[in-house]
C-alpha cells in the first residue's frame, strides 16, 4: 500500500504547487494592473490640464493696473522740487507735461525775457531728474505794450 501512495502524495504535492504559483501569479497580475490603471489616469489628468488662456480684455487690464502701480510709485517730488529751484521771477510756467511713453518731461510757460529764459534752461540742464534738455519752441508774444516770449523746454527724466 505503501507503493500505491508515494505517487499519489507526489501528485498531490505538485498541484499545492501548481496553486501557489498561480495565486502568486494571479496577484502579480492584480498589481500590474493597478499600476497600468493609475499610469492612465495621470495621463489623462496630464492631458486635461490646459492652461487657462487669459482673455484680452482682462490682459489689458492687468496691463493697465500694472502701469498705474507703476506710475504711482514714481517719485514726482524730486522732479517738482528741481523745477521750482530753477523757476525765476522772470518766468512763469504754465504746464508742466510728463510724456510717459518717452520718458520726457514737456514744460511750457512765458518768459519776461531772452536772458530769464537762458537762465531758466540752464538751471533745468544742471538738475539732478533731468538730462538731455532743450529748447523746442520759443516766439514773441504781445498782450497790449506787455511782450513775453512763450516756450517749451523738453528734458529727458533720469533713472532714478
Amino acid at each position: 500500500m505503501r507503493g500505491h501512495l508515494r505517487p499519489w502524495l507526489a501528485a498531490l504535492g505538485l498541484v499545492a504547487v501548481a496553486g501557489w504559483m498561480a495565486m502568486q501569479a494571479l496577484a502579480e497580475h492584480d498589481a500590474a494592473s493597478k499600476t497600468e490603471q493609475a499610469y492612465i489616469r495621470l495621463q489623462t489628468a496630464n492631458k486635461s490640464k490646459t492652461v487657462p488662456k487669459v482673455d484680452r480684455a482682462k490682459g489689458e487690464k492687468l496691463k493697465r493696473w500694472d502701469e498705474l502701480r507703476k506710475e504711482r510709485a514714481f517719485a514726482w517730488t524730486p522732479i517738482f522740487q528741481a523745477v521750482e529751484r530753477s523757476a525765476s521771477e522772470g518766468i512763469e510756467l504754465l504746464e508742466f507735461r510728463p510724456e510717459k511713453t518717452t520718458g520726457y518731461l514737456a514744460l511750457r510757460g512765458e518768459a519776461r525775457d531772452q536772458a530769464a529764459l537762458v537762465d531758466f534752461l540752464n538751471n533745468i540742464a544742471l538738475q539732478a531728474p533731468f538730462e538731455h534738455s532743450h529748447l523746442t519752441y520759443q516766439a514773441l508774444r504781445s498782450r497790449g505794450q506787455l511782450q513775453t516770449i512763450e516756450f517749451e523746454i523738453r528734458a529727458s527724466l533720469r533713472a532714478m
